[in-house]
């Protein structure tokens, strides 16, 4: 899943939501982590994975798409390939919208 965003959003025109966006994310989502013991990591890991899925899309459209919707979308796609959990891709998809 990760080969999958890089490759899409390595050449996201808008480099500021670009595949280094993605790791600075999951980056400043790792810090969280270690303070909030309560959180469920993968869902959060997950769901910084996946945020930006449909930026490009939303980016190519001027606004007419909502990357965030669309992007839920794809991530329900990926993560049941991905064979996830229902619950869990319910709780990252929630997250990604």
């Amino acid at each position: 899943m990760y080969r999958a965003v890089e490759e899409k959003l390595k050449n996201n025109g808008n480099g500021c939501h670009d595949f280094d966006h993605t790791l600075r994310v999951i980056t400043n989502v790792c810090t969280l982590l270690k303070e909030i013991h309560d959180a469920d990591a993968e869902v959060t890991l997950l769901a910084a994975l996946l945020h930006d899925i449909a930026r490009p899309e939303e980016d190519n459209s001027c606004g007419k798409i909502c990357h965030a919707e669309l992007g839920a979308q794809i991530a329900v796609k990926m993560l049941t390939d991905a064979e996830i959990a229902p619950d869990i891709i319910a709780r990252v998809s929630a997250a990604v919208r």
